[in-house]
């Protein structure tokens, strides 16, 4: 495990800042854009840091605050050419307009670095905890236009539930976004959304995420990756918290009129062992999976002379199931015995005479995977292919601080797989269906092979891809995926990236992972970041009606009229605010 010694996350090609944003701007692109992509949009989050100048702070990958890099698919006509147009916005959340309308020169909250280091000592930690609730009581006080009521920088995800596109992050509630301009609206709470109008669709008696009382905050902290059933439009979410009973559950409908039966907020999950770092969690149209993973998020450990985050070899994973057998769940996970993420499959039996133990567990694959997607319309069912992001240069471990490069897409045809594994018995724990390594794949390319690869040329890197289906496709792997590509021989000598550098939009065929139909050249380079989706055109005209959105001139313009209109009994205090400020770093 490597920790960051002089912020090396900020100084790095992989996750370099970039703070420019760009209004919608058409490009020039090559080969030929599906017509399935008229109207729709592609966007992908990313933590990217309003500032880094002090290059001695902690600073993690997971640490910046949420930009939206996105490209939409106009077309004028019916007879014109699909035009692509390259947007990006900084999601306005509490801590990014504290940050640009005070003095504060380093993140507010404490870096995960902080957090996850075994060498920070239970001082630091609270030195770095007490900064941030120092900075959260002066957001409150006269001179703030903008007081920091929650945490999340909503730089983890996106995604799209009756009406609205959100962003994500654990440390908050979801933030909507108005498509294609990709503006801040404002916070979701469950019922409705900052900025959208008082009269809500949504029942009299519906409860926001949290509920009431002084831990209501915590209980609205939600998982970065929320599951929304393409069937009935259900979103199921959970929240996360430091206390008893750790893990709450919520199931939106998609319409909470027309369905208020459905709608459970903040409905506790019992049998949680503790307080745990709980990214993500698994689903189908018939089960939940929750995972109780012995890995801790609990400030407390700090008087045990532990992490925040800590890990415990001494207790076991466990996995909570809600109903019935669940007897087809892919997941990427962990294997201790060769120290990368694989695509692993997990069957549970749960029949009321059974003790309630993993049936089978297993990696489909040998090869690094991460970042896991299937078909949009497959999602939360049994999909036969699953598309990720591999690396032929090392491999998927704990690299805490830094992003990997990925070099490899890849298709794996799960179904195939776990028939192998189930036909040869594969070994509980430790066993792999196809122990072939990337160079292997890449040298037979069999036509009927369960598992392709396409690999980008040299110096080129590639983001998570996301899958838009083809029309009236008849096969599950009918389509493209979507995704960024950055050509590093653009860098300096030094390693840095000139302004001059761009990054691309490639569309890739799905079904042989071969092709790449089109490229859309952007006019600045896209920070290597997390998880991206397409939105189609029908999400961006459903999309429910803006009254405000939250706009950072406005915020500044608030606060120099605020200064000048009090006389000098609020300069002095300004004066006083910003040296306090300073001082906090």
């Amino acid at each position: 495990m490597k920790f960051l010694q002089r912020n090396s996350f900020t100084q790095t090609s992989m996750s370099q800042p970039h703070e420019d944003v760009s209004p919608p701007l058409r490009h020039p692109y090559s080969g030929r854009i599906p017509p399935e992509l008229t109207g729709g949009q592609y966007v992908r989050n990313s933590g990217n840091p309003v500032s880094h100048q002090d290059l001695g702070k902690d600073a993690h990958w997971f640490d910046g605050d949420g930009m939206l890099s996105g490209v939409a698919f106009r077309k004028a006509s019916t007879d014109a050419k699909i035009i692509p147009e390259f947007v990006n916005q900084y999601i306005l959340t509490d801590l990014y307009l504290s940050r640009k309308t005070t003095s504060v020169a380093s993140p507010i909250m404490p870096s995960i670095t902080t957090l996850v280091n075994p060498l920070s000592t239970m001082f630091q930690v609270m030195v770095a905890t007490f900064r941030t609730i120092f900075l959260v009581i002066l957001s409150n006080l006269p001179g703030s236009q903008q007081t920091i009521k929650r945490i999340s920088v909503a730089n983890t995800a996106v995604l799209y539930h009756d009406g609205r596109a959100l962003a994500t992050c654990e440390s908050g509630p979801p933030m909507r976004i108005q498509l294609p301009s990709l503006d801040t609206v404002g916070w979701f709470d469950g019922v409705r959304a900052e900025g959208e109008s008082e009269i809500s669709q949504a029942g009299s008696d519906d409860s926001p995420f949290g509920g009431s009382g002084i831990f209501s905050f915590m209980k609205e902290w939600t998982t970065g990756h929320p599951k929304v059933d393409p069937v009935t439009g259900e979103m199921l979410l959970y929240h996360n918290t430091f206390m008893p009973p750790y893990v709450h559950y919520s199931v939106l409908p998609k319409s909470n009129k027309k369905a208020p039966e459905h709608r459970l907020v903040n409905q506790p999950v019992l049998g949680v062992s503790g307080a745990r770092m709980m990214h993500d969690f698994g689903a189908s149209r018939s089960h939940t999976i929750i995972m109780d993973l012995p890995l801790s998020l609990d400030p407390l450990n700090t008087m045990k002379g532990k992490e925040v985050v800590a890990y415990d070899p001494t207790k076991p994973s466990r996995f909570g199931e809600t109903t019935g057998l669940a007897d087809y769940f892919p997941i990427t996970a962990e294997s201790d015995d060769y120290d990368q993420c694989r695509l692993y499959y997990y069957e549970f039996d749960l029949a009321m005479d059974s003790r309630n133990h993993v049936k089978s567990q297993w990696a489909l694959s040998a090869i690094p995977f991460e970042f896991p997607s299937v078909r949009p319309d497959r999602e939360m069912q049994e999909a036969r292919y699953i598309y990720g992001c591999s690396t032929s240069t090392s491999c998927f471990g704990v690299a805490l601080g830094r992003a990997d490069k990925i070099d490899l897409l890849v298709k794996m045809d799960a179904k195939t797989l776990i028939q192998r594994g189930k036909k040869m018995n594969a070994t509980s724990i430790t066993g792999c269906v196809d122990r072939r390594p990337v160079s292997e794949i890449l040298q037979e390319k069999k036509e009927d092979d369960p598992i392709n690869i396409f690999r980008l040329p040299p110096n080129h890197y590639a983001q998570e891809p996301r899958f838009v289906p083809q029309a009236y496709s008849t096969e599950e792997d009918d389509g493209y995926l979507l995704f960024y590509v950055f050509d590093e021989s653009q860098l300096l000598p030094s390693g840095d990236c000139p302004p001059s550098a761009r990054s691309e939009l490639w569309i890739l065929d799905a079904k042989n992972m071969r092709d790449v139909v089109a490229k859309v050249r952007l006019p600045q380079r896209v920070p290597y970041g997390l998880h991206g989706t397409w939105f189609s055109s029908q999400d961006i005209a459903c999309q429910r009606a803006v009254e405000s959105l939250r706009n950072l001139e406005e915020v500044q313009r608030k606060k120099h009229e605020w200064v000048n209109g009090g006389g000098q009994i609020r300069k002095s205090w300004m004066v006083l605010r910003e040296k306090l400020e300073r001082a906090v770093g």
